[in-house]
């Protein structure tokens, strides 16, 4: 008696575990949207979605709606679109940067608290989300696409991980807020990585790119990919590439006796060989230090670049410096939080580089 009495309990779950589920086919799956400001607590919410059928390849469509809230926006979605709004599809969020520049802790909240969201969407910053959005329509392309594109182009670049909403908000709420999220721009007919958009809190500032933005890549890099290249030691107008991969980092930072923020930042990475246009033999142990030698000084010099620039043209420290000494140091941080812009502008930032070539290929 006792085992029909627990088949009949797991019957009842098997049969009853789909009534709160939907069939895809009733749905509009969201895969990308986009937010515009277009006046005083307004806004414009442009979003991509798809409505699968049977048998046939779901092509993405774009709408656009307006709203004094997001949440608002949202429910008038359903004024136009012929199912049911389905947001745990969606793979990215793209901020214009007006926008942005008011802040985005408030745009984002409707997606930080809603349960359907994906924490792990990619978050970006582009001026028309517009102009992305409908690009993507007409090469038929998803927001799914674009995620995987800008996560590749982004590793491939040196720019560092692509921003996503759980780091976003995971970085608003530290002691000292420092925000970098990844920068689309629209290049003829294809949406491409330019760079890295910084901001002050939650407010966007400025985007930095070429060397800079590979030196923030360079210092944050996580035992992802980033290619650097160098001069032949015997010719400077020919040149070898590296694939580096973060295997150590150190951070430390405090205030010493005469009130000099200080911060020593170690960097150690391993390099693999990927192209060369040198005449040398590198199985040679003597020319191989020379080559890791010239590697350190070509990293220095990019991670060097970027802390200046925060340092002397924008003034903030989006590395997370602050955060740092807040943590090791609550009570020296306690002293100089009132005045950190200026006291961050003049750290003493020393870097040390230490690289060992692990690969060289299969052709010495």
């Amino acid at each position: 008696m006792k085992s029909l009495g627990v088949i009949a309990i797991i019957l009842v779950l098997l049969l009853s575990s789909c009534t709160n589920s939907e069939e895809v086919d009733k749905l509009s799956l969201i895969s990308a949207v986009g937010l515009e400001k277009i006046a005083d607590n307004e806004y414009k919410i442009i979003i991509q979605y798809l409505m699968p059928k049977k048998d046939q390849e779901p092509f993405p469509i774009t709408k656009e709606v307006d709203g004094l809230t997001i949440y608002e926006a949202n429910n008038n979605l359903n004024e136009f679109l012929p199912r049911k709004p389905y947001w745990s599809h969606n793979f990215i969020i793209l901020l214009s940067e007006e926008l942005a520049k008011e802040g985005i802790r408030r745009q984002l909240d409707f997606f930080r608290r809603n349960p359907e969201m994906r924490q792990d969407m990619l978050v970006a910053i582009t001026e028309s989300p517009r102009k992305i959005l409908y690009n993507l329509q007409e090469q038929q392309l998803s927001g799914e696409t674009l995620k995987l594109i800008a996560g590749q182009a982004s590793e491939r670049n040196g720019l560092g991980e692509v921003s996503t909403l759980h780091k976003v908000y995971q970085n608003l709420f530290f002691k000292k807020p420092f925000l970098t999220i990844t920068h689309i721009f629209l290049d003829g007919e294809n949406p491409r990585i330019d760079g890295v958009s910084i901001f002050d809190k939650d407010k966007y500032i400025t985007t930095i790119k070429g060397d800079e933005a590979r030196g923030l890549g360079l210092i944050n890099l996580k035992n992802k990919y980033s290619s650097v290249t160098v001069n032949c030691l015997d010719n400077e107008n020919r040149q070898i590439t590296f694939n580096l991969t973060n295997t150590h980092k150190k951070k430390n930072a405090y205030v010493n006796d005469l009130g000099i923020f200080k911060i020593h930042l170690t960097l150690e990475f391993e390099a693999s060989l990927t192209e060369s246009h040198c005449m040398r033999n590198l199985s040679n142990t003597d020319t191989i230090k020379k080559l890791e030698k010239s590697l350190n000084k070509k990293i220095k010099e990019l991670a060097k670049k970027t802390i200046e620039h925060s340092q002397q043209n924008v003034e903030i420290d989006y590395f997370g410096f602050g955060n740092l000494l807040y943590l090791n140091h609550p009570k020296k941080w306690k002293e100089i939080e009132g005045e950190y812009k200026t006291v961050y502008k003049n750290a003493n930032i020393q870097l040390k580089i230490k690289t060992r070539i692990v690969q060289t290929g299969a052709v010495n």
